[in-house]
């Protein structure tokens, strides 16, 4: 158990390092967007490659900060199973493994073939063809990186399912990840 809530902890840790690389993106490319708004108003010239290298940052932030999302609960799923099955924990457990199972899969696929395409990227000195000459591999790594916090997130939550036998309540899974409910008031 202490190996799990270790791995749990690892994996709570790289989501928020991912958020964190996203967010940072997030302000460089504002910085670019606007370092360029300055130059062409200003001085009549461009750094010519702003647009590229928002692109780049654009992709990564997204998947960076997929692991944070699922962990604080920001993905949507579609729960119309599930909710049928709120009278039934270990029944909707067992859906919500068979849903992370595949999920799993899934996005295991994706890794394997983005990996492949880093790894072939890197050893054959692909850049981008453009002014700025960018190795391939860099942004690409980005968001295989953003993929893999997520496949690390999904495991642990998988553990977690596991381990308890249903799916756990947003108060749950607040007191697991040590942070505090999203209190929403209706009027």
């Amino acid at each position: 158990m202490l190996a799990i809530k270790g791995f749990h902890r690892l994996a709570s840790f790289l989501s928020n390092l991912g958020a964190f690389c996203s967010a940072m993106m997030i302000l460089f490319m504002a910085g670019m967007i606007l370092l360029e708004i300055v130059l062409r108003f200003f001085f009549g010239t461009s750094t010519y490659m702003s647009d590229e290298l928002v692109a780049y940052a654009v992709a990564a932030s997204g998947l960076l900060a997929l692991g944070y999302t699922f962990k604080t609960g920001g993905i949507i799923r579609v729960t119309l199973l599930l909710g049928g099955l709120k009278n039934y924990p270990r029944l909707r457990a067992l859906c919500e493994l068979v849903c992370i199972v595949l999920t799993f899969g899934a996005v295991s696929l994706l890794v394997y073939y983005m990996y492949g395409n880093v790894e072939r990227q890197f050893l054959r000195g692909y850049t981008s063809g453009t002014m700025s000459g960018m190795p391939q591999w860099i942004p690409t790594a980005g968001a295989l990186s953003g993929l893999i916090i997520f496949l690390i997130q999904l495991f642990s939550y998988f553990l977690e399912t596991l381990l308890k036998g249903y799916t756990a309540t947003d108060d749950e899974v607040s007191e697991i990840l040590n942070i505090e409910p999203v209190v929403t008031e209706t009027r």
